[in-house]
């Protein structure tokens, strides 16, 4: 948590505020890890964001990974959904590469089914997790870019908690700002 916070502050001191943030939608392939069970997920995530006041916004993110995960001969499919929302806080100072850095909250619902002999059983719960995270955005026109993105999520489940680590792959678009 300090290492997050840390990175925030850092992130506000290198920012040049007198550039306002576009309105930007994103969205791309992600792989996800769950580093307490080791499963691996493949999915995606979209977000869409606008700015506030400066280099400082806010965004929000759907996303949802699959994995299929054997337990006892028996196939189980896995599903995390996440949705979060937080602030971001962005980087004007070079006009190709955008680094960014955000603090997302909200939840993950997670949802995993087996089949039986009398049919498919289908459990799920929904959790509380945070998700403090950065990247680039590469700019391949005025408008659009390529966007690299690491995350580190972590659900607040009985018990404790259980961490991720997240990798996006994708594009953004930016928006004008009237």
């Amino acid at each position: 948590m300090k290492a997050c916070l840390f990175s925030l502050v850092l992130a506000l001191a290198c920012v040049r505020p007198a550039v306002a943030a576009d309105p930007e939608v994103a969205g791309g392939y992600t792989f996800l890890n769950n580093t307490n069970a080791s499963q691996t997920f493949n999915g995606w995530a979209v977000s869409a964001g606008a700015g506030l006041d400066g280099a400082v916004g806010l965004v929000g993110e759907v996303g949802s990974s699959y994995t299929t995960a054997n337990s006892l001969g028996i196939d189980v499919a896995l599903t995390e959904l996440s949705f979060m929302g937080g602030p971001k806080v962005v980087s004007h100072r070079a006009s190709a590469v955008t680094p960014f850095v955000q603090f997302l909250a909200g939840g993950v619902r997670i949802t995993g089914s087996a089949p039986t002999i009398i049919g498919t059983i289908s459990l799920s719960q929904t959790n509380v997790a945070i998700q403090p995270g950065g990247g680039i955005d590469v700019r391949l026109s005025p408008r659009v870019g390529l966007r690299l993105q690491g995350d580190y999520r972590m659900l607040f489940v009985s018990g404790g908690t259980s961490p991720r680590v997240r990798v996006l792959v994708g594009m953004v678009v930016h928006g004008t700002r009237s």
